[in-house]
């Protein structure tokens, strides 16, 4: 397992991604069903990991299909290799379809040539729990700027110093600015599935002072993720 979280963290290292230690992948991920084949797939090349997959067959009404609840490759070819190895074990449990949260390394072009269909996905479903913890992920020190006070429906406000080109969590202050919103446009807003524009003008995010809108847009480009990679085993 240690070889496998290593691969994914390699791969996925430019990512914004949740931490996985062996313990949790142990729980999430390698699902010991009596009798039945180990639901992790790997791939080595002169003993060396280079690919994996983690899978789990389940029900929902009368369709069986097999989830593939991670998957991670460092080669095109590998990861070929590994959506074969997937049908055929398909196959062996006689489920009806596949899926797959593909990660941003994983390319389309490999499931294209396998037959699979891409289809549009909402994002994840997550629920926001600690948003200073969150953010002190991104924090640095000696940061100067206004200070915002960012205030998420039933969480405890945030203080942060927004630069130019860093954010810095502080201890509360008396803020230049702050905003309001709710933790889902929140996490829409930092996992870039919306603009703050948008979400201004829907009253989604209220501004204290709306002459300062262009600091609460800068704050969340800092921290917004283009990139990540939260594959299905992580949702449990």
């Amino acid at each position: 397992m240690v070889d496998e979280i290593g691969l994914r963290n390699f791969i996925n290292r430019g990512n914004f991604r949740l931490e996985v230690t062996p313990g949790l992948w142990k729980t999430l991920y390698e699902v010991n069903r009596e009798g039945k084949p180990s639901n992790v797939i790997t791939v080595r090349r002169n003993g060396v990991l280079k690919g994996y997959a983690s899978y789990l067959p389940f029900v929902r009404g009368k369709l069986t299909a097999l989830g593939v609840l991670d998957i991670n490759a460092d080669t095109e070819d590998v990861l070929a290799e590994l959506i074969d190895a997937v049908v055929e074990r398909a196959k062996a449990e006689d489920v009806d379809i596949i899926y797959f949260r593909k990660g941003p390394s994983s390319d389309d072009r490999v499931f294209d040539k396998k037959g699979f269909t891409s289809f549009i996905e909402t994002v994840i479903t997550i629920a926001l729990l600690n948003p200073r913890e969150l953010l002190r992920a991104f924090s640095e020190d000696n940061v100067s700027g206004p200070y915002l006070r960012l205030n998420i429906k039933g969480l405890e406000p945030v203080a942060v110093v927004v630069g130019k080109q860093r954010i810095n969590v502080v201890s509360e202050s008396k803020p230049d600015l702050e905003i309001s919103t709710d933790s889902e446009t929140f996490l829409k807003l930092f996992f870039n599935q919306t603009t703050v524009l948008k979400e201004f003008v829907k009253g989604k995010v209220k501004v204290s002072d709306v002459l300062k809108l262009r600091i609460v847009k800068r704050f969340f480009d800092l921290i917004r993720q283009e990139k990540w990679y939260i594959p299905f085993g992580d949702w449990t």
